[in-house]
């Protein structure tokens, strides 16, 4: 409950915004910048490609071993992959973050292809691990245009309606996943 009493922005006592009308703020800004906005759509495409190998690794696990237990497997060489180019990001940063973002959702997107069909365990587990690869770079990306497309006074509105709107996505293609298996 304390949470709802923080200001978003720094605003004089007597005009205190309404967390309403901080997301719309941020909505609109989103809206109104089309590399902003571009930026959102494609991150959560990338992010629900990336839960759909999530949400049916179980699947394919038993479908490949006989057993769930190796979905630990796929979901860690997934995360092994993140923290990899991730640490490589740290050393050579990204200049162009709008084709990065484009790449990784590409990127993401075939091996989501590549691990449904893949025809045993190892090249599952592989394309796990170059779908890994993608979001380090893509999380990157994601917070340069933010940034970049937002001015300091209402960048918190932007981060966070972005975030918020990714995560309402994600919780769409989640259930849609699910339903599907």
């Amino acid at each position: 409950a304390a949470v709802f009493t923080v200001p978003l922005r720094a605003v004089a006592h007597h005009e205190r915004p309404t967390l309403l009308a901080d997301l719309r703020l941020g909505l609109s800004l989103i809206v109104m910048r089309p590399l902003l906005l571009r930026s959102v759509i494609v991150s959560s495409l990338s992010l629900a490609a990336q839960l759909a190998l999530i949400i049916t690794a179980p699947v394919l696990a038993k479908e490949f071993t006989g057993s769930t237990s190796f979905t630990g497997v796929i979901v860690g060489a997934f995360a092994i992959g993140g923290v990899i180019t991730s640490l490589v990001a740290t050393r050579f940063p990204i200049r162009r973050p709008d084709r990065m973002m484009l790449l990784c959702a590409l990127g993401a997107g075939l091996m989501l292809v590549v691990y449904r069909v893949a025809p045993n365990a190892t090249v599952a587990v592989l394309a796990a691990f170059i779908m890994g690869m993608t979001d380090g770079p893509m999380v990157a990306s994601t917070f340069q245009v933010r940034a970049r497309e937002s001015t300091p006074d209402v960048r918190t509105q932007v981060f966070t309606t972005a975030a918020s709107t990714k995560m309402v996505f994600a919780a769409i293609a989640a259930a849609i996943y699910g339903s599907l298996l």
